[in-house]
C-alpha cells in the first residue's frame, strides 16, 4: 500500500542515501542522531548555543565527507569521531591544557577518584552538570578518555600535548570532580536534613 513505507532505514541504506543527497536519509540521520550529537557537544561547548553551533556543523562534516566512510568500523563511531573533531576545532584557539609538573610514572592511575560512593547518591544528570563546572581543560580531558574512550595517546595527538600532560589533566579533573560531588552531596544534605 502507498503511505506504508517503513520510516527506518538500515546503516547501509543511510550510508547509501546520504551518498546520494537523498531528503529521507538527510531527515532520518538528523532524527536519529541530533540528540545524541548535541549531548555530546554539551559536554565540550561553553554554552547551549555553542553546542548547537557544535552540532550543526557537525552534521554538516558528516554529510560532506560521507563518501569518505570506508565502511570499516561503526558508522555510528566514525560519526561521534567528526563530532569531537568538530568541539575541539571549534575550542582550538585556547590554551586547554597546560603541561605538567615532572612525573617519574607513567602510572594512568595517580589521582584516581577511589571512593565511587560518593557518586551513588547523585543522578547522572546531576553528574553531568558537575562535569560542566570542570575548567575547559580539565573537562576537554575527562571527556575524551572517560566519556569517548579515547587514550591518552590519542588525546595526546588531538590536542597537541604530551600524554602525561593529558594524565595530569585528567587526575586533575577526577580529583576537582570528587570535591564538586562532594560539595554538591554536602548541600544536599544541609537543604534535605537526611
Amino acid at each position: 500500500m502507498i503511505g506504508n513505507r517503513p520510516t527506518t532505514l538500515t546503516t547501509d541504506q543511510l550510508i547509501k542515501g546520504l551518498q546520494r543527497g537523498k531528503r529521507k536519509a538527510l531527515n532520518h540521520l538528523y532524527d536519529t542522531y541530533a540528540s545524541l550529537f548535541y549531548t555530546m557537544c554539551l559536554r565540550y561547548a561553553r554554552s547551549t548555543q555553542e553546542a548547537e553551533d557544535f552540532a550543526q556543523e557537525a552534521f554538516l562534516r558528516i554529510f560532506e565527507k560521507i563518501d569518505q566512510f570506508d565502511n570499516k568500523g561503526s558508522f555510528e563511531g566514525w560519526m561521534k569521531r567528526i563530532v569531537v573533531t568538530t568541539c575541539l576545532n571549534g575550542i582550538r584557539g585556547k590554551q586547554l591544557v597546560s603541561e605538567p609538573l615532572h612525573r617519574d610514572d607513567d602510572d594512568d592511575s595517580y589521582g584516581m577518584v577511589e571512593d565511587a560512593s560518593i557518586f551513588s547518591d547523585l543522578a547522572a544528570e546531576d553528574i553531568l552538570k558537575c562535569i560542566e563546572q570542570l575548567p575547559e581543560g580539565y573537562r576537554v580531558v575527562f571527556n575524551l578518555v572517560v566519556l569517548e574512550s579515547y587514550s591518552h595517546k590519542e588525546v595526546a595527538e588531538l590536542l597537541n600535548i604530551s600524554e602525561s600532560a593529558s594524565r595530569s589533566q585528567l587526575s586533575k579533573a577526577k580529583n576537582k570532580l570528587k570535591a564538586l560531588v562532594v560539595n554538591r552531596n554536602s548541600v544536599f544534605y544541609e537543604q534535605t536534613g537526611s
